[in-house]
């Protein structure tokens, strides 16, 4: 690990070097992303896209992009030795997910 990141706090030692973060949300949640990265973790990230799923790590791999915001079960990471940063600060909250299913779909037998 080159700079040795371990935490998002540590992003502002290398901020001049981020090229672009890719935040996958809505643009509601994306602007208010930025302004709370900015007031919690004092620092501001001036060059912000938006990508697909499919696309960003895409992005990543032409050098586009070389910060996202990505879920620990993305294969992609392993694949472009991407590290995960840990929210010293909780700035996102966790995501917990669990199965879904009609209601409809449990009666077909």
């Amino acid at each position: 690990m080159k700079n040795n990141l371990k935490t998002i706090s540590d992003l502002a030692r290398v901020k001049d070097k981020i090229k672009k973060l890719d935040l996958q949300e809505n643009l509601m949640t994306v602007k208010m992303a930025i302004l709370d990265l900015k007031k919690l973790y004092q620092f501001e990230i001036p060059n912000i896209k938006e990508f697909e799923p499919k696309l960003r790590y895409i992005a990543v791999q032409s050098g586009d992009i070389n910060l996202v915001d990505a879920y620990s079960t993305d294969p992609e990471l392993a694949q472009y030795n991407m590290v995960i940063l840990k929210d010293d600060k909780h700035l996102f909250p966790p995501y917990q997910g669990s199965p879904m299913m009609r209601e409809e779909t449990l009666k077909i037998s």
